[in-house]
């Protein structure tokens, strides 16, 4: 099948490989479903493409399949996919939203819905990036009651990058902004305070949560550490 293939007319200039790269990715999804108008890639495979280890897809359709026929398209591709799949209608989750108005790139479609998600996210309060906080808490929780030590990898690292994420909807506020990407949002804080959330991106962010490097030995002493630096920071935002 030859699918009509054009690159987003969002796209920066650097967006090109990306979109030559995953043609054939979209070309097998649009073999299972023709109807589709959108794919867009967000996470670390967008921001991040020589260390990301997977690939994430928001696929946008007129009329949904069933998500099995999705990931049988994507199953042999070389890397793991995971496959979001929305109808025209229907709503993106807010934390999907950030992640793909942060660094999401059409490959194919016109970019219209990667324009109408940045369009309908709010601005955040800080009230909600203290909720965050409270978020993140939960994910912690949900890592001690994990018995298998395997599977506390995860719910570890969504702990740390939820640390990161209150301060991101921190600077957000402060900004009064709905712009995500966070050197965009570092470099319009004044210097002592983009300095702070450039040490909290890079640790939280890139090296606990996307790297996996952790403090395993002492994850609870850490994250203590990494809610009160991040509070307090909210906190000053605020003032």
């Amino acid at each position: 099948m030859n699918c009509r293939y054009r690159e987003s007319s969002m796209a920066r200039p650097r967006n090109r490989k990306h979109s030559l790269k995953y043609k054939a990715l979209c070309d097998r999804l649009l073999e299972v479903d023709p109807n589709i108008v959108e794919i867009d890639l967000f996470g670390s495979s967008a921001y991040a493409p020589e260390v990301a280890q997977d690939v994430d897809l928001l696929v946008t359709t007129r009329r949904k399949k069933r998500i099995d026929r999705y990931w049988d398209a994507t199953g042999e591709w070389p890397m793991h996919v995971d496959v979001l799949v929305r109808s025209v209608r229907e709503s993106v989750s807010p934390d999907i939203a950030y992640s793909v108005a942060g660094c999401g790139q059409a490959i194919y479609g016109s970019g219209e819905v990667l324009k109408e998600v940045r369009e309908k996210m709010a601005v955040p309060t800080f009230d909600e990036a203290r909720k965050v906080l409270v978020a993140a808490d939960k994910y912690l929780s949900d890592a001690h009651e994990t018995i298998d030590s395997f599977l506390k990898h995860q719910p570890y690292r969504t702990t740390f990058n939820t640390i990161f994420e209150a301060a991101r909807h921190a600077v957000m506020t402060s900004l009064n902004t709905d712009e995500t990407r966070w050197g965009e949002l570092r470099r319009g804080l004044p210097q002592e305070l983009g300095e702070r959330f450039r040490k909290t991106i890079n640790i939280c962010h890139v090296q606990y949560w996307y790297e996996g490097r952790y403090p395993k030995d002492r994850v609870d002493v850490v994250y203590a550490q990494w809610r009160e630096t991040v509070s307090q920071f909210i906190d000053e935002l605020e003032q």
